[in-house]
C-alpha cells in the first residue's frame, strides 16, 4: 500500500490538473461569460462573502460541541485559531495537512485521541448532508411550486442526500461495533457518549441547519448576480454539491467540484460556463473568508499574549 501511495498522489493532483486545464480552455472559448464577473457589485461580493465566513464559523461551532465533551477545557476561540490555522496551511501544503495540524494540537493539549476526532468529523459530516438535503428538498419544492419544472435527477439527489444521511446516523454506531476492530470499536463508543448529549445534538443540529442555510443564500446570490438563474436555483446546486466539501478525490476537489457544480446547472437549464464561474469564485471567496479569519485571529492571539 505505502508503494502505492505516491502514485496516487500524482493521479489525484495529474487529474485535478487535466481538469482545471479543461475549465480554463473551455471559458477561453467564451470570454462573453468571464465578462460577466464585472457585473457583480462590491455589495454582493460582501454579502456572499459574509455568508462564506458565516457558514465557516458554524462548522466550527459544531466540530468544536462535540469535541469539548471529551475536552472541556478547549474552548471555542482556540480552536477556531486552530482550525483556521489548520485550514490555511492545507491550502499551501499536502493534502490533509489541515486534519494533520488538529489532529496533533488536540492530541498534545487535550489528549483527545485522533480516533474520537475522526469520529466527531464523521458525525458532523452526516449532519451537514442531512441539513443540506431537506434544504435542497425545500428550495427544489418551492421551484416547482412557482411553476418551473424540476429535472428528476435534483430530486433524487436531494431525497437521497437526506435519506443517505439520516440513515447513516441511525446505522454508523452499530456499524462500528459489528466491525469488531479495536479502532472501530472506539469510534463507537466514541459515537454513543455524543449521541448521549442530547442538548449538544440540538446544538450542533441548529448550528449545521444555519451553515446549510447560510451556504445555501451565498452561491444562491452569486449564480444570481452572474445571471446564471435565480437564488433558489443556485442555493439548489450549492446544497447538492455539499458531498463534494466532504470527500476529496483531488487535491481540494480542484476541477471536480466545479465541473460537478456545473453539472447541476446544466439541469437547472443554467449555462455550463456560469456554473464554472460561479463555483471557482465561490471557492476562491471561501478561501479569503477562511485566511482572514486565521490572519485576524493569529494577529489577536499574539497581541493577547503579548499583553500577558
Amino acid at each position: 500500500m505505502n508503494t502505492l501511495r505516491p502514485w496516487l498522489q500524482v493521479v489525484r493532483y495529474g487529474t485535478g490538473i487535466i481538469l482545471l486545464l479543461g475549465l480554463a480552455w473551455y471559458l477561453w472559448q467564451r470570454p462573453e461569460e468571464v465578462l460577466r464577473l464585472t457585473e457583480i457589485s462590491v455589495p454582493i461580493l460582501a454579502a456572499v462573502f459574509v455568508a462564506r465566513l458565516a457558514s465557516y464559523t458554524m462548522l466550527v461551532i459544531s466540530t468544536w460541541r462535540f469535541i469539548k465533551i471529551f475536552a472541556p477545557a478547549l474552548n471555542l476561540w482556540e480552536y477556531f485559531l486552530v482550525s483556521s490555522s489548520g485550514f490555511t496551511l492545507g491550502m499551501f501544503s499536502l493534502p490533509g495537512s489541515s486534519y494533520v495540524v488538529k489532529t496533533v494540537y488536540l492530541k498534545q493539549r487535550h489528549s483527545f485521541s485522533h480516533v474520537d476526532f475522526l469520529a466527531v468529523n464523521i458525525l458532523v459530516g452526516l449532519f451537514t448532508l442531512l441539513t443540506a438535503g431537506v434544504i435542497a428538498c425545500g428550495a427544489l419544492t418551492l421551484i416547482r411550486h412557482s411553476g418551473d419544472s424540476v429535472h428528476i435527477g435534483l430530486w433524487s439527489l436531494a431525497i437521497g442526500l437526506a435519506i443517505g444521511a439520516s440513515t447513516g446516523l441511525v446505522l454508523i454506531g452499530k456499524a462500528f461495533y459489528r466491525a469488531g476492530a479495536e479502532g472501530t470499536i472506539r469510534l463507537a463508543e466514541t459515537y454513543r457518549k455524543i449521541v448521549c448529549d442530547h442538548e449538544g445534538l440540538r446544538l450542533v443540529f441548529i448550528s449545521l441547519t444555519l451553515r446549510s442555510a447560510c451556504s445555501f443564500l451565498g452561491f444562491g446570490l452569486l449564480f444570481y448576480a452572474l445571471g446564471g438563474g435565480t437564488i433558489l436555483a443556485g442555493g439548489v446546486m450549492d446544497s447538492l454539491s455539499t458531498l463534494l466539501r466532504l470527500v476529496r478525490i483531488t487535491p481540494g476537489n480542484l476541477g471536480i467540484y466545479e465541473w460537478s457544480v456545473a453539472s447541476l446547472g446544466h439541469w437547472l437549464d443554467a449555462s455550463v460556463s456560469i456554473g464554472l464561474i460561479a463555483a471557482g469564485l465561490y471557492r476562491l471567496i471561501g478561501l479569503l473568508a477562511v485566511t482572514v479569519t486565521a490572519t485576524v485571529g493569529q494577529l489577536i492571539a499574539r497581541v493577547f499574549d503579548l499583553l500577558l
